[in-house]
């Protein structure tokens, strides 16, 4: 561990804890990465073209308060017990759920962290294990973060030309 840059935690590999990983991310980044400016938040199984990437964050240079990716809007919530997807009504009541970047990664500007932990603390839904709606839209809104489409986010978009990351 040369370069201190592996975090170690006792949560159980499992899709319900993916929100429970994304909290412990955000808190060290606050804790010890202060001066990062920006935070890529990414599944395991995507790929990310750095290039393109850092194009995009020159680009975005200066930019506060923001999660960029692809755009699920207005999304309702799964009520199928059988989907991994699944939110019962008891823990989140709502039909739809707030905006939010889906298809494998977000990035977003250094300030937004502070500001999703700061949201999380007074949240009145306990927990949902959809991480990506839970940080990136419920508690996004709930900070008042701006999420911002990108078309060129994803391979799989009509943007083909130069996607950023490759799913």
């Amino acid at each position: 561990m040369a370069f201190k840059d592996v975090i170690l935690t006792d949560i159980q590999e499992d899709y319900e804890n993916l929100s429970l990983k994304t909290f412990v991310a955000l808190v060290f980044k606050e804790k010890y990465c202060r001066e990062t400016e920006w935070l890529l938040k990414l599944d395991p199984d995507t790929e990310v073209s750095v290039d393109n990437l850092i194009q995009l964050i020159t680009l975005k240079e200066g930019m506060t308060n923001a999660i960029f990716g692809y755009l699920h809007r207005d999304p309702g919530v799964v009520r199928n017990s059988s989907s991994k997807w699944y939110i019962p009504f008891i823990t989140y009541p709502n039909a739809r759920s707030p905006t939010y970047p889906t298809g494998g990664a977000y990035l977003m500007s250094s300030d937004v962290p502070r500001k999703l932990i700061a949201a999380h603390m007074l949240c009145k839904y306990p927990y949902i294990p959809i991480e990506d709606m839970y940080f990136a839209g419920i508690l996004a809104e709930a900070a008042e973060v701006r999420r911002l489409h990108l078309d060129e986010w994803r391979s799989g978009s009509s943007s083909r030309q130069h996607p950023i990351l490759i799913i």
